[in-house]
């Protein structure tokens, strides 16, 4: 797919809204935004017409402890009951998990022993019935995570990150989206390939100083298994859970880059008031459809169940 960078650039070019500056024209803010918009208003359009399709599925997984019954949701579960599966495996090995029965919290079992044989949701956590008496075993948690949010690359760095991070200054570097950092803490995701596919992880920025380019930072949560020294380049986006490159089947990615490329110019054009949003609308059903119809179409099983990262 594009870059967001190049999706903004197509939604400029077919409104016409190719000048612009800090005072005057639509900002690459608006239009990355719009195109935000889109993806999730997308994604909720697919669970709800299909909601059997499993190109959004994610597994995360955590050990189990003794007297601890409660385990937060991933934050990046879609909603709270978006959990499709949970199971249990005594040495955490995958061809040892069997299903946990789905229960009400009413039908918790508070007696504590070992293994769990259910799990009912509470809020924004799993509750394992009964309660583990002893700490082992992993539970392994299938869900529906939200869809990346867009960002252009901001920044790149090519040097460590620990608690602070040189900003290179070079053709990526965006003072725009950069400036949120002084609201703090600014959030920023990262990924260490142009592909968006390299080990990512999320920081939170404390200080920014525009003249040295240092982006004060918290210790960053690395991707299981990796450390600062892993890295040799950082490309930066705005906000957690961000990426430059939509993250979509193989399949359909066509289909979705042109509905967001028309989500951003329907978005665009009615804060133009103009007369050509009605037809822009019409397409946006009907590239919609496609895509609902390619999601029913199988139920999207040729999307792989990814592993949860971040």
């Amino acid at each position: 797919m594009l870059r967001v960078d190049q999706l903004i650039a197509r939604v400029r070019e077919w409104t016409e809204n190719e000048d612009s500056t800090t005072t005057s024209g639509i900002s690459d803010r608006i239009i990355c935004e719009a195109l935000s918009d889109g993806q999730e208003m997308l994604q909720g359009a697919i669970i709800r017409n299909v909601p059997e399709c499993s190109w959004f599925n994610t597994q995360t997984t955590f050990s189990v402890t003794s007297g601890q019954d409660t385990y937060a949701l991933p934050t990046r579960a879609l909603y709270s009951d978006s959990v499709r599966l949970v199971e249990f495996s005594y040495n955490g090995q995958s061809n040892y998990y069997t299903t946990l029965n789905p229960v009400q919290v009413q039908h918790l079992s508070s007696y504590a022993t070992w293994p769990p044989c259910e799990y009912a949701i509470q809020g924004s956590s799993i509750v394992l019935s009964p309660p583990p008496s002893t700490t082992q075993g992993t539970i392994r948690v299938t869900y529906l995570r939200r869809v990346p949010t867009l960002s252009p690359i901001v920044a790149q760095s090519t040097s460590l990150v620990t608690t602070s991070l040189t900003l290179d200054n070079d053709s990526y570097l965006n003072a725009t989206f950069l400036s949120d950092a002084i609201n703090l803490p600014g959030y920023f995701s990262a990924s260490t390939a142009l592909d968006g596919y390299g080990v990512t992880y999320n920081i939170a920025a404390t200080a920014y100083n525009s003249g040295t380019r240092v982006l004060t930072v918290t210790t960053p949560t690395y991707e299981t298994g990796y450390s600062a020294s892993d890295i040799p380049t950082t490309f930066l986006t705005y906000g957690s859970y961000s990426t430059h490159l939509p993250q979509w089947p193989v399949a359909i990615q066509p289909q979705v880059e042109r509905y967001l490329r028309a989500y951003g110019v329907w978005k665009i054009l009615g804060k133009d008031s103009s007369d050509d949003r009605a037809e822009q609308g019409n397409e946006l059903t009907a590239i919609e459809g496609d895509i609902i119809n390619a999601a029913r179409s199988g139920h999207g099983d040729y999307q792989v169940v990814t592993m949860e990262s971040w």
